[in-house]
């Protein structure tokens, strides 16, 4: 089987959580429960057994967040990639490509994005690089799909769109920031 890299998006500024509880810097360095949520992140991303890691970070924060993640850095491979430019998500991933290899499977996952279980415990990653598939979009049904990005399907459950915040939602299928690539 081809290798697992899981990249993390932590990338943005934070500006708007800058000054909450003293916080000067991007959010994913915020302690909650004692702990910076790009460790937090790291642990529960290591229990659900990924070991191979790149952090998108910033200009202004990289060092910090190298930092702060020195210690897990020690038992696991995580590389550092700079988005020097905020340009959403999909310019974040682009900033990982240099640390992927052909045949490596790729998570995706959102710096600041938790989850209660594990969502990838039943993904057969060997099927979905061996099928039609090449991808999976993970989604929760909310009650508010005007407050997420919400994937649109088409008969066969494939997305065909995602829309952000949208005034009038086509559907309530809220992206959740975690993302399967083959």
């Amino acid at each position: 089987m081809s290798a697992i890299k899981c990249i993390i998006a932590a990338g943005g500024l934070g500006t708007r959580l800058q000054g909450f509880r003293d916080n000067q810097s991007t959010k994913i360095l915020l302690k909650v429960n004692s702990k910076s949520m790009i460790i937090q992140q790291l642990e529960q991303l290591i229990s659900w057994g990924l070991r191979d890691f790149v952090i998108i970070t910033n200009p202004t924060f990289d060092a910090l967040i190298r930092n702060e993640t020195s210690q897990i850095k020690e038992k696991y491979n995580i590389d550092y990639a700079i988005q020097s430019e905020q340009l959403g998500i999909s310019h974040a991933l682009k900033k990982a490509e240099a640390y992927v290899n052909d045949g490596d499977q790729v998570v995706f996952v959102l710096g600041d994005n938790f989850f209660g279980n594990n969502p990838i415990q039943n993904i057969n990653f060997e099927e979905v690089s061996s099928s039609d598939k090449n991808s999976i979009i993970f989604t929760k049904e909310v009650s508010n799909p005007e407050e997420f990005g919400v994937a649109i399907t088409d008969s066969k459950n494939k997305v065909i769109q995602i829309e952000e915040k949208p005034k009038e939602p086509k559907g309530n299928s809220a992206v959740v920031g975690l993302y399967i690539f083959d």
